[in-house]
């Protein structure tokens, strides 16, 4: 760290391992070179929280399925989400390899 850098420590983060390991092969219901559909499980979050940057939809797919290439063929950081769902339920999740597929599915919302 650099000097004037702050540095937030949570000693309590909120955990979601559990509704993580959920996130599997059975969980994925479509991926295409664009889009991936997930059967999100009640009890995670679809975003980060700002204690717990992993357990969350995005960073669970990408640890249990991941790695995934965009259309150019480059391995994505992370998938992007489309929409979000509430923690407390399940449902299905929209989310993106690249930013043009999340822009296009804001446009298919509207």
């Amino acid at each position: 760290l650099e000097e004037g850098v702050s540095l937030r420590i949570y000693p309590n983060a909120k955990r979601f391992t559990e509704a993580c390991k959920q996130i599997d092969r059975d969980a994925l219901l479509y991926e295409d070179t664009t889009f991936i559909v997930i059967d999100k499980p009640p009890m995670i979050p679809t975003q980060p929280d700002a204690s717990n940057y992993f357990e969350n939809v995005p960073g669970c797919v990408n640890q249990n399925l991941g790695p995934f290439t965009n259309l150019e063929g480059e391995v994505i950081e992370r998938p992007l989400i489309c929409h979000r769902v509430d923690s407390c339920v399940g449902g299905c999740v929209v989310l993106s390899k690249d930013r043009n597929g999340q822009s296009v599915f804001g446009k298919f919302q509207r």
